[in-house]
């Protein structure tokens, strides 16, 4: 059998963490994952594959001699085990626009007579949804329907073009087709792969549309929430964690508002469709479904309700502000003063 190199790219929000955290420590005596500093390879790689960005850098925290060290290291346990197949796993991978890092990776990987190249996809909606729900958790964005399309073929046709159309391999998310219902499952088949002996742990659920609603009102008003240190991060997370109680209806996109969209696409779907088939069918959403800000912001202000409620839970005392964005404001203070 030739040497191969495992190359999932993704995309987010398709089992990726779980498929990492299963398989990190994974060494079968054939077969090894790479150790790359975390389990996640995206922002390593992207520091590795783009020298001198200052920006892959610092979202990877290396400085430039820390990025040359993981490079030797990579380099070196694929000479260290010239007989063991190798699983490389970044769903950031996927995003990458320059085909130059495609081709640095592509170089870096020649040792393996095999490079095969796997991704999950998910339907336009339900990226778009995903998507929009976890860049909202650190930073405003705008709920553009449009702008967030998944453009699947501007993606993935790099990657055909440096590994090859047959080496890469785009696989529809649908867990009811899954072995066990369970993409870990999935991957190790795809792979010839045994399970790992560690379990499969749960990614958290996406947010519930109340919770997207009140984040996205708060962030539009307020901008990105502050993230200079590590007790922001946390106050953040525990915010956004938080707001999770506010309800738990499913946060979809109208219909309506995508068609149009998904029309202007169509060469897009066209050319995914004939690699990864047709998606399974999926039920129509029900009320609400959300295609403009204005339909996010609405939602939000019927959630002052619950916002006080939850307010008061978490020990918020006085007054409170009758307003959604002033309400985030309180329980971003609290949170500060208490954890």
């Amino acid at each position: 059998m030739p040497r191969t190199c495992h190359l999932h790219i993704g995309t987010t929000k398709t089992g990726s963490t779980s498929i990492q955290r299963s398989f990190c420590d994974y060494d079968d005596g054939r077969t090894r994952y790479l150790r790359l500093r975390i389990p996640n390879h995206s922002r390593v790689l992207a520091a590795l594959c783009a020298p001198g960005d200052a920006e892959a850098l610092r979202q990877a925290k290396l400085t430039p001699a820390k990025a040359d060290h993981w490079r030797a290291a990579m380099q070196g346990q694929i000479a260290e085990f010239p007989d063991h197949d190798l699983i490389v796993s970044g769903e950031g991978l996927s995003m990458w626009a320059d085909p130059d890092m495609i081709a640095r990776l592509a170089a870096d990987l020649r040792a393996f007579e095999a490079v095969r190249v796997l991704a999950y996809v998910r339907t336009p909606d339900r990226w778009i949804a995903s998507s929009f729900q976890q860049q909202l958790r650190n930073a405003a964005r705008p709920y553009d329907i449009a702008a967030l399309f998944p453009l699947f073929r501007d993606w993935f046709a790099p990657w055909e073009a440096a590994f090859g159309p047959d080496k890469v391999t785009l696989v529809p998310f649908d867990p009811a087709g899954f072995p066990t219902g369970d993409v870990v499952a999935d991957f190790a088949a795809r792979c010839g792969l045994d399970m790992p002996a560690t379990p499969a742990p749960r990614e958290k659920p996406a947010l519930p549309a109340e919770a997207v609603a009140v984040l996205y009102a708060h962030r539009a008003a307020r901008g990105d929430p502050p993230l200079a240190d590590r007790t922001d991060a946390l106050v953040n997370r525990a915010l956004v964690e938080g707001v999770r109680a506010l309800g738990n209806t499913p946060f979809r996109v109208d219909p309506a508002a995508l068609a149009p969209v998904m029309a202007r696409h169509a060469d897009q779907m066209a050319w995914l469709a004939a690699r990864a088939g047709a998606f399974p069918p999926v039920s129509e959403p029900v009320s609400p479904v959300f295609g403009t800000a204005h339909d996010l912001l609405t939602f939000a202000e019927d959630q002052r309700g619950a916002l006080a409620g939850w307010l008061r839970d978490i020990g918020v005392t006085g007054a409170l502000p009758d307003d959604v964005v002033g309400m985030v404001d309180a329980a971003y203070a609290h949170l500060r003063a208490t954890l």
